[in-house]
């Protein structure tokens, strides 16, 4: 028996482990092929992301040719965080914009913090400018577990007069991990099959409907939400029954799985898509 309760108490110690892991660990990216171009010639590139050795609160990203550079600086005391277009061989000067709607109340909170979406969606109309994403990634620790989410914030950044104009044209929830605790006691051990953890997971995709041949692109905004072990629900005991060996398995939520198509409003320039979004609480509510 004293071997039996070493073993529950070492696996509900990897548990815990695998909790800190998985938080650290999300990377809240919506996914776009390389040669991702509408017949329009809007096209999603990819960017490669970088810390600026000068300075670790800055992180900068550049299409592999190089020929556009962005560039997010964490906000200070005495300045909201920043946005910068950084000029290229072909620019005379770039754009450096606050995000004052993305700043936080409390700097020493690390539980919420702001990254360059990896990908850049270049308009087929230069004048137009580009839409850029900076996730807003939020985590989580609570009694037995936490979880981390993250929500893409895509900005218009285009040239006015002699310098730019910003607005956000869309935010949506980009991604999520969760995992909760689940196992008290050697009889919960016993009862789950040594699946001390449930986990919740969401992951979104984003790409460029390449039927536009004309104007603004439209957005394929595509989701997966899983859950394990089975069909768990954060809203009911995960003691409540004994699992089976079928039920010792990762499960697509087909609720939260799903397809958007998003499009651009001529009157507000904001995109929204054909179909309400669901909440998905159980995959974006800390």
């Amino acid at each position: 028996m004293k071997q039996h309760s070493n073993d529950v108490s070492h696996v509900l110690k990897l548990a815990a482990l695998t909790v800190c892991l998985a938080i650290v660990s999300i990377q809240p990216a919506a996914a776009a092929r390389p040669a991702d171009v509408d017949l329009a010639g809007n096209s999603i590139k990819t960017l490669t992301l970088e810390s600026r050795p000068e300075s670790a609160e800055s992180e900068q990203g550049c299409t592999p040719d190089r020929q556009l550079c962005l560039e997010l600086v964490a906000q200070t005391k005495d300045a909201p965080p920043m946005l910068k277009v950084r000029p290229t061989a072909n620019q005379s000067a770039g754009a450096q914009l606050e995000l004052r709607d993305l700043q936080t109340d409390a700097l020493w909170d690390n539980r919420r913090g702001l990254a360059l979406w990896p990908y850049v969606v270049r308009l087929a109309a230069s004048d137009q400018g580009i839409l850029v994403g900076v996730s807003e990634d939020v985590s989580t620790m609570y009694s037995g577990g936490g979880g981390s989410f993250s929500m893409l914030h895509l900005l218009q950044v285009s040239p006015k007069g002699a310098g730019f104009e910003m607005r956000e044209v869309l935010a949506l929830p980009l991604a999520s991990s969760l995992m909760i605790r689940a196992c008290f006691s050697e009889r919960d051990y016993a009862d789950r099959r040594g699946a001390c953890h449930d986990e919740y997971r969401f992951s979104s995709n984003i790409k460029l409907d390449k039927d536009v041949t004309a104007g603004f692109p439209r957005l394929i905004y595509r989701t997966r939400a899983t859950s394990f072990p089975g069909p768990a629900s954060r809203s009911r005991d995960s003691r409540g029954k004994r699992l089976r060996k079928k039920d010792i398995a990762t499960v697509v939520d087909r609720a939260c799985t799903f397809q958007r198509l998003l499009t651009r409003r001529p009157d507000s320039g904001a995109y929204t898509p054909d179909k309400p979004i669901p909440a998905c609480e159980e995959y974006l509510e800390p």
